[in-house]
C-alpha cells in the first residue's frame, strides 16, 4: 500500500509539473502573439502603400464667379480620394482627386480637382497616429449654371491651376485599416481679373471702350482666378 500510494504521489506530482509547464508555455506564446499584434498596427510604412477615400462639407469662403458670387456661403459637398506611396517615414507621394458641389434653388455647382500628391506626417504612439500636411498643385476645372431674374440659363466652366492644403491627424486601427479627420484648403487665389462683371440681371451686352458691341459671356469678364474653398473631412485608409 505504502508503494502504491507513493506511485500516485509521484505521478500526481509530475502530472502538476506537466500542467504547470504547459501553462507557462501558453502565457509565453500568447505574451509574444499580443506583442506581435501591437506591433503590427502601425501607420503606412515605409516602402507601403495606402489609398485613402474621404468626404465632408465645407464652404466657398471666398469666390468671384457667377455662382460663389451670388451664393459666397452656401453649403459645399466635398469627395476626396487619394494613393500614397510611403517614400520614407516622415515622407510620402502621391496623386489626389476631389470633387466639389453644390446647388441653391436652380444653380448648381460643379468642379473636378487633380494633380501630384505631397504628403509630409509626424508620427506619435509607436506609429499608431500621426498629425499630416498634405500640399497638392494641380488643375481645378470649374464649372456652374445659374438662373438670372429673367430665367436665363447661363452656363460657364473653365480650367486652371490651383493649390489645395490639407491639415489632418490619423490613427491606426488594424493592420491595414486607419481613420482619418482632415481640413482642407482649396484655392486658386493667386490672381485676378480687372475686367471680371458679374453677368446683369436685365442684359447681356454692353458697349466696350471700343465702342463695339461685347458679350458678358466671353470667358475675359466671366472668370476671376479668385476663389477659395474649405471644408472638414473624415475618411479612411487602406495600406497594402
Amino acid at each position: 500500500t505504502f508503494h502504491g500510494d507513493g506511485d500516485n504521489l509521484i505521478k500526481n506530482v509530475r502530472t502538476m509539473k506537466w500542467k504547470r509547464m504547459a501553462n507557462i508555455a501558453f502565457l509565453f506564446c500568447c505574451q509574444n502573439a499580443f506583442g506581435q499584434v501591437q506591433q503590427a498596427v502601425t501607420l503606412t510604412p515605409t516602402g507601403g502603400s495606402d489609398v485613402t477615400l474621404s468626404g465632408g462639407i465645407g464652404l466657398a469662403a471666398k469666390g468671384k464667379n457667377s455662382f460663389t458670387s451670388e451664393h459666397n456661403m452656401t453649403s459645399i459637398f466635398f469627395g476626396n480620394a487619394a494613393y500614397h506611396y510611403q517614400v520614407s517615414s516622415p515622407v510620402a507621394i502621391g496623386l489626389s482627386y476631389k470633387f466639389l458641389g453644390s446647388h441653391s434653388g436652380h444653380d448648381l455647382l460643379r468642379c473636378h480637382f487633380v494633380g501630384p500628391d505631397f504628403k509630409f506626417r509626424y508620427l506619435m504612439n509607436d506609429d499608431q497616429q500621426a498629425l499630416f500636411l498634405t500640399i497638392t498643385p494641380g488643375y481645378l476645372h470649374y464649372a456652374d449654371r445659374v438662373k438670372n431674374k429673367q430665367r436665363r440659363q447661363i452656363a460657364f466652366n473653365h480650367g486652371y491651376f490651383a493649390t489645395d492644403f490639407d491639415f489632418g491627424y490619423e490613427f491606426a486601427l488594424s493592420r491595414h485599416l486607419s481613420l482619418q479627420m482632415h481640413a482642407d484648403i482649396l484655392t486658386g487665389r493667386w490672381g485676378s481679373n480687372p475686367n471680371y462683371q458679374l453677368i446683369p440681371s436685365d442684359t447681356q451686352y454692353y458697349i466696350g471702350e471700343d465702342g463695339k458691341l461685347r458679350s458678358y459671356h466671353d470667358p475675359e469678364y466671366m472668370f476671376e482666378p479668385s476663389l477659395v474653398f474649405i471644408a472638414i473631412n473624415m475618411g479612411v485608409a487602406y495600406t497594402f
